[in-house]
């Protein structure tokens, strides 16, 4: 008919047989009789259907033998061709034996049970028991009003101190936040500062490098007294500064000396025009 996966194996599909008591010899383990009416000379082992001498210990080979078939398989097994013929004749005959009254099922009598209103008796309020939930005694549900007070007054304080701690994380916060934007820019400043002073360390060697050593290198030493002191030379510019000074002032008092008597001159000579 088909097969099915039970466990991860393919099993067969068949079709369902009534479990009908079969009539099977528990001495040669064949089918068709009982044990009383058994004909075999002795016993058989039921896996290995090899024969037990009487007063001895048998050990079976558990190589299973058919004693319908001669079969590897148990006497009794579904495996069996013969097992699963005589179990289909049977139910044929049990069904036939039902359907014409000869045999009948046996039917338990239906009771119908009968309840009492006093055997469910409904639970009232005071008949509840109340199980601490710790195993402490039992707490009034009305507590005083004192007991209350104090607890409103804790829950209060509590409160107030929760709100203190989260304004101070508030402001620890905001602190942190300032620090690590100041620390932010000195980091800035410094990295800008150091940049500068490469910037300027390498100008110098460039100067130091392209003028300073080559006339360094150029550079002869002559003899101290060829050039004048520096005394000497300051004294002669200070000397040659004053006599220009003093020329200058001269031209300027001759310049205004003559502009005044240039000026008399005219205005005489004005006056006698007239």
């Amino acid at each position: 008919m088909g097969r099915i996966s039970i466990g991860n194996i393919m099993s067969l599909i068949t079709s369902f047989l009534q479990g009908n008591r079969i009539t099977y010899c528990t001495r040669c383990w064949c089918i068709g009789h009982l044990r009383d009416k058994c004909q075999a000379s002795s016993a058989r082992c039921r896996v290995c259907l090899q024969e037990i001498a009487e007063n001895q210990t048998h050990i079976s080979s558990y190589q299973p033998r058919c004693a319908q078939c001669d079969g590897n398989h148990h006497s009794l097994s579904s495996q069996c061709q013969t097992i699963r013929t005589y179990k289909a004749h049977l139910k044929e005959e049990v069904d036939k034996a039902f359907s014409s009254g000869i045999l009948r099922r046996l039917e338990p009598p239906k009771q119908t049970p009968e309840f009492n209103s006093e055997d469910f008796p409904a639970i009232t309020g005071q008949a509840q028991r109340i199980i601490p939930v710790w195993g402490n005694k039992h707490i009034p549900q009305q507590q005083s009003t004192f007991e209350s007070a104090n607890i409103a007054n804790a829950l209060t304080a509590l409160t107030k101190q929760l709100t203190i701690m989260t304004d101070n994380n508030l402001r620890m916060e905001k602190k942190l936040d300032e620090t690590n934007v100041r620390l932010n820019h000195a980091a800035q400043m410094s990295e800008s500062l150091q940049k500068s002073v490469k910037n300027i360390l390498q100008s110098l060697k460039d100067v130091m490098a392209k003028i300073v050593y080559p006339l360094c290198e150029l550079k002869r030493v002559d003899p101290v007294g060829k050039y004048l002191p520096f005394s000497t030379i300051l004294d002669e510019l200070t000397a040659d500064t004053n006599m220009d000074r003093n020329a200058l002032h001269e031209t300027a008092t001759a310049k205004s000396t003559n502009d005044t008597v240039t000026s008399y001159a005219v205005d005489k000579l004005n006056n006698h025009e007239t």
